[in-house]
């Protein structure tokens, strides 16, 4: 088998505790380039913009809460039809069961977005 002829150079700037972090992970490598090489080509995931993300999840998080405005107005519609005697009460339990889902998503989408300190 013909040796890979390497021979393009790049070079990359770090602090010193990067470099020496850099370095002790290397150290199970036949070298410190075919460290890097692993490390940097053995990436299944692509590199995506952080302002493209930040601005998606910002704009999912306005329509977000456009949900849980609906979902509360639903769920005040509820209370009225069910307290006016409108509607069944296994229906109103259906409903109920359902807005109460579909409510707890929203708060587990919510959490998720304050988590990454999105606003």
């Amino acid at each position: 088998m013909a040796k890979d002829n390497k021979n393009k150079y790049i070079r990359v700037r770090c602090t010193e505790e990067e470099y020496k972090k850099l370095q002790r992970q290397a150290k199970h490598f036949a070298s410190f380039s075919t460290y890097l090489r692993t490390l940097i080509f053995s990436q299944e995931k692509s590199i995506v913009d952080p302002k493209t993300v930040l601005q998606s999840v910002k704009l999912l998080t306005t329509e977000i809460n456009k949900l849980g405005t609906n979902v509360n107005q639903i769920a005040k519609f509820m209370n009225y039809v069910e307290k006016n005697n409108l509607i069944s009460d296994e229906v109103t339990e259906n409903l109920a069961h359902e807005v109460r889902a579909t409510l707890n998503i929203y708060e587990q989408i919510c959490h998720k977005i304050n988590y990454l300190g999105i606003k």
